[in-house]
């Protein structure tokens, strides 16, 4: 959903600033990223581009794979609803960054959970 939201974005040329918030693994950290205008780069960036390591992560956060689930024919993957919440904090720092100073910096977020 991130990248096809990244993907509209950039055909439309808009300058409207877009913020990805994400939960990694089983909630060992939260991330945002603020993508805003096409000078600065956009959420596909974060995936590695070079054919030996396509669409790895470019900066990897976690040592280990996510424990995954299954629940009749879905899978997900579990974490404590203390992630949420922690996305949710970090969100709200890069948008008070921007009220108050007029931009998101750091664009590129990272939390990790203790």
């Amino acid at each position: 959903m991130s990248e096809m939201i990244n993907a509209m974005r950039l055909d439309k040329g808009t300058e409207v600033p877009v913020l990805h918030v994400r939960i990694r693994g089983n909630g060992e950290c939260v991330q945002t990223f603020w993508a805003e205008g096409r000078r600065l780069g956009c959420f596909r960036c974060l995936l590695q581009a070079e054919h030996k390591h396509y669409r790895q992560e470019r900066f990897p956060v976690l040592k280990e794979l996510p424990t995954r689930k299954q629940l009749g024919c879905n899978g997900f993957t579990p974490y404590a609803v203390s992630a949420p919440m922690a996305a949710a904090a970090l969100c709200l720092e890069v948008v008070v960054d921007w009220l108050q100073y007029g931009r998101a910096s750091p664009r590129f977020r990272t939390s990790a959970m203790a």
